[in-house]
């Protein structure tokens, strides 16, 4: 019998669940090193500056962290990874980062730029559907700023046939949504 359990949650919850044995399998953003866990890459997606409609972020296609960091940012707390990955991109550019408001939840940043209240740093896979919709616009980063998508299964047992054809299957749904243009990822695997 195979049942398959699907779950949204942050990076750190789902490594805990894989060293626990309670998940065979997660995709995750990376970098991979120190996980202590089985890891096939998939891909590198960049980060792009997101803010309200009106803001002419798509008129402008490209923006400077200099000028990002003026604006009034709706981020992540310091504990999530994406934050933590903007904080290094910003100390390479000796630029600090102040955040206005500090939400951990992908949905309520939206919520909260469709509102005109900031701008953010998000993957244009999470606001495809917005942007769209002329409800948010975006624009690339410079310099840039990307992250690592990651397969992990525990190195504590060997995956399962059922684990592996999943797995399988994952990578080349990610490479086909990648080909129709639908999530913007330079595929490794």
């Amino acid at each position: 019998d195979v049942s398959l359990r699907i779950v949204e949650s942050y990076g750190g919850h789902l490594v805990e669940w894989l060293h626990r044995g309670e998940m065979d399998l997660a995709i995750i953003y990376g970098p991979a090193v120190d996980l202590h866990l089985q890891v096939q890459s998939i891909g590198r997606e960049d980060i792009v500056a997101v803010g309200p409609p009106g803001s002419g972020l798509n008129k402008r296609k490209q923006v400077d962290l200099k000028w990002l960091v003026k604006q009034k940012l709706i981020l992540p707390s310091i504990s999530h990874g994406l934050r933590a990955l903007l904080e290094k991109a910003l100390a390479r550019e000796k630029l600090k980062i102040d955040a206005m408001i500090e939400v951990d939840s992908y949905r309520a940043q939206i919520s909260l730029m469709e509102e005109g209240l900031g701008y953010t740093l998000l993957p244009p896979s999470a606001i495809r559907t917005e942007v769209a919709a002329k409800r948010l616009e975006m624009a690339a980063v410079s310099p840039s700023v990307s992250r690592e998508l990651i397969l992990a299964s525990p190195i504590a047992h060997p995956p399962s046939i059922a684990t592996t054809t999943i797995a399988t299957l994952i990578v080349s749904e990610i490479q086909q949504l990648s080909k129709e243009g639908l999530w913007k990822i330079n595929m490794t695997a």
